[in-house]
């Protein structure tokens, strides 16, 4: 046979063959096979994120004189940590860091020696240069006590469930009362108990362990430096840190100062560690990692489970048929919990975006494992490659009638690659800004 209609018969077959695979995809590739239009780590946020709370802890007291009990300024002083928390069961328990929650007299001391050591400079009283030696001879000559000599300072921890607003007015806010804490030798995990339900997160089977992807998922301020907003960022774990046991670990991105007491979350948004402080940076990087087994020692310390309500199952299962492009039924399951929860952080959400995905893409089909308009789609391009192979063919014939057979050589067909069209992005309110976390003062 000559070379070169040996060429073109090959060339036939294999239209013919590439129409055939494209037809037997179109109608027996499963959902798994479709190229998701989120993130790993997208889809972790908003699995975790509803559990987040915003947290202060607020210490008032009077700096008074050692010598003679007398106040040394007669206004209070306000002493407030703030940070991240996340809810763990269904029955309102949070964890977060226990320095934060929980700070030493010693801390609290020195901070309120600060503060006050500032607000003299802002009154024009000091001199900046002289604000550091005024706060340690105020830190070395009094006591932080509360209203009485001798008495202690007011301690009280607030929760804001999923962004916070410091100092919010009365009412905003939610009490925690500490139910047990950690020492930060120990671990430095605190347990939280809130009167009202919080959606809880799920903890994993097994922590992290070093070279393993992660999601931090915290709080982080926002542009105004009042609000404090939910924000993730992919990481990875780079290694262990210290020789304790079990270890903690480091890992390459932080969230800001307020991150401190968020999540680390695996790609199916269970929690793996807690963010905690770098403790040799000379400022407060939180790209630390706090082990899993401190976490899940405490609670069963506490005898506390690690438990889901039923609002908190039906927005799981919403998010997997959401994610998997059964929009109605992610709709039916976003309803159930707004149900239960009216003020749920994002099922509402999560049930608008179902809606214009059903709208534009239409429900994902059984058979073909993908939505309606990309099935039609499919075919219309399939169909379209059968009648140019079938056009191929006929003017191959024709050539082939009207032209003596070649006897000259030939080339082979060469390859090309094909490029991927974007994909559109409704995960795009949840990203992150690329440059570096905002700080708070």
């Amino acid at each position: 046979m000559p070379p070169q209609r040996s060429l073109l018969r090959q060339r036939n077959a294999s239209f013919v063959c590439a129409a055939i695979a494209i037809a037997l995809s179109v109608f027996n590739s499963p959902a798994s096979a479709v190229d998701p239009l989120y993130t790993v780590e997208e889809r972790a946020f908003a699995v975790a994120s509803p559990s987040l709370i915003y947290l202060e802890a607020q210490v008032t007291g009077f700096l008074r004189r050692k010598d003679t009990g007398e106040k040394f300024d007669a206004a209070a002083i306000l002493v407030s940590n703030k940070c991240t928390g996340f809810a763990v069961s269904a029955q309102g328990h949070a964890i977060s860091a226990t320095h934060c929650v929980r700070p030493t007299a010693d801390a609290v001391h020195r901070t309120a020696a600060s503060q006050l050591a500032a607000s003299r400079v802002r009154a024009g009283h000091l001199q900046p240069g002289q604000r550091e030696a005024f706060a340690k001879e105020v830190l070395d000559s009094t006591d932080f006590t509360g209203e009485t000599q001798g008495s202690k300072a007011k301690s009280v921890v607030l929760g804001q469930p999923y962004k916070g607003e410091a100092g919010a007015p009365a009412g905003k806010a939610l009490e925690a009362e500490v139910v047990a804490s950690q020492s930060i030798a120990d671990g430095d995990v605190v347990l939280l108990k809130f009167a009202s339900t919080i959606p809880a997160v799920q903890l994993a089977e097994a922590g992290t362990s070093t070279g393993s992807p992660a999601t931090i998922v915290s709080l982080a301020v926002d542009s105004d430096g009042r609000n404090f907003l939910p924000r993730f960022k992919p990481a990875k774990i780079t290694g262990e840190y210290g020789s304790r046991v079990p270890p903690s670990f480091q890992m390459d991105a932080d969230l800001g100062e307020v991150s401190l007491g968020g999540m680390v979350v695996d790609a199916s948004g269970r929690v793996v560690g807690m963010i905690n402080v770098n403790p040799s940076a000379p400022s407060k990087v939180n790209n630390h990692v706090t082990n899993l087994e401190h976490i899940k020692r405490i609670l069963s310390q506490a005898n506390t489970q690690n438990s889901a309500s039923p609002a908190d199952d039906a927005y799981r299962a919403g998010l997997n048929s959401y994610f998997s492009g059964r929009y109605s039924d992610a709709g039916g399951k976003f309803d159930a919990v707004l149900a239960a929860h009216a003020d749920h952080p994002l099922a509402a959400s999560y049930k608008k975006f179902a809606a214009e995905l059903l709208a534009v893409e239409g429900e994902k089909t059984e058979d073909s494992g993908l939505p309606g308009w990309a099935l039609a789609l499919i075919v219309s391009l399939a169909a379209a490659l059968v009648a140019a192979v079938g056009l191929i063919f006929y003017l191959n014939g024709k050539r082939r009638s009207a032209t003596p057979a070649a006897t000259a050589g030939y080339s082979p067909a060469t390859g090309h690659d094909s490029g991927q069209a974007a994909e559109y992005d409704y995960m795009s309110i949840f990203r992150q800004p690329s440059d570096g976390a905002e700080k708070t003062d």
